[in-house]
Order: structure tokens, then sequence, then C-alpha cells
């Protein structure tokens, strides 16, 4: 009897185990379902990146044989260079220029200015001095009438 409660037991422990193996078999399944999923979707992604950088490399080569066609020596490069640089100090001298002419413009004006009052003032003095030679002429006519 004691042999048959030591089997049953044995039996009941061994199920038990069983049926964790079970759910542990079942989980380990899911996560290799999972596991092949997502190594399908890196291949799939690291089949687009490889597409990508072989076309980049075509692309690579494309450019280097138009490089190697138009016969862009370190010499043109050279030239471009100095051009490049010749026209940026060009550009900054021009706008110094601009910048002096539009500072002599000002000037220009500001003596023009200064030109017109002076014009403005000599004309009112040129008035004052008709009115008092016109008052000298009035005074010499009024004695000359006087005296006559």
């Amino acid at each position: 009897m004691k042999n048959k409660l030591d089997v049953a037991k044995h039996q009941s422990v061994l199920e038990g185990g069983l049926a964790q193996l079970q759910t542990t078999l079942q989980r380990n399944r899911g996560e290799a379902v999972r596991a092949r999923a997502q190594a399908e979707a890196a291949r799939h992604q690291a089949g687009g990146l490889e597409e990508e950088f072989v076309e980049l490399q075509n692309q690579y080569a494309v450019l280097q044989h138009k490089m190697s066609v138009s016969g862009l020596t370190k010499e043109t490069l050279g030239k471009v260079k100095h051009l490049k640089d010749a026209a940026a100090k060009l550009a900054g001298d021009t706008e110094d220029k601009m910048r002096r002419i539009a500072d002599l413009e000002k000037k220009i004006q500001a003596l023009n200015l200064s030109k017109q009052e002076k014009a403005d003032q000599l004309k009112q003095l040129e008035d004052q001095v008709i009115a008092i030679k016109n008052e000298i002429v009035d005074q010499e006519n009024n004695y000359a009438t006087c005296y006559s």
C-alpha cells in the first residue's frame, strides 16, 4: 500500500512536472515564433539597406567616372578655387566701394543743402541791400525836393 502511495505521489509529481514542461514548451514556441518574425523583419530590412548601399556604390562609381571624363584635374580644381577666391575678393571690394559711394552721396546731399541755405541767405541779404538802396534813393529824393 505504501508502495502504491509512493507510486501515486511520484506519478502526481511527474504529472505536475509534465504540465510545467508543456507550459514552458508552449512559451518557448511562442518566443521562437516572435524571434523568427523579428529575424525575418531584420533580414528584410538588411536586404533593403544592402540594396541602398549597392545603389549608392553605383552612384559613386558613376560620379567618379564623370569626374575622370570631364577632366577635373587638380590643376582645374585649383583654378576653380582661385576663381572663387577672386570672385569673393571682388564682391568684398564692390561692397566697400558701394559703401563709399553711399557715404559720398550723403556728403553731396549735405553740401547741396548747405549751398541752398547759403543761397537763400544771400538772396535775403540782396533783398535787404536793395531795400536799403531804395530807402537811400527815397531819402535822396526827399532831400532833393526840400532843397529845390
